[in-house]
């Protein structure tokens, strides 16, 4: 497993976080929630413009 710069787990953290509360106010689905987590999980997986894209796409679905 590639080693985590802790700047790169504070950000991380912050998106699981504001993904959290989105879904807690019922701004997105739990399926949402989950295959945002998924991917955040795995974000040392995607170039930067592809997690990025991945991303938008969450909300850019009816």
């Amino acid at each position: 497993m590639p080693h985590l710069s802790r700047d790169n787990i504070d950000l991380i953290l912050n998106f699981v976080n504001k993904y959290h509360e989105l879904y807690e106010k019922d701004q997105i689905t739990e399926e949402q929630l989950n295959k945002i987590s998924k991917v955040l999980d795995n974000f040392e997986d995607y170039p930067y413009s592809e997690l990025q894209e991945k991303l938008n796409e969450f909300f850019n679905q009816s």
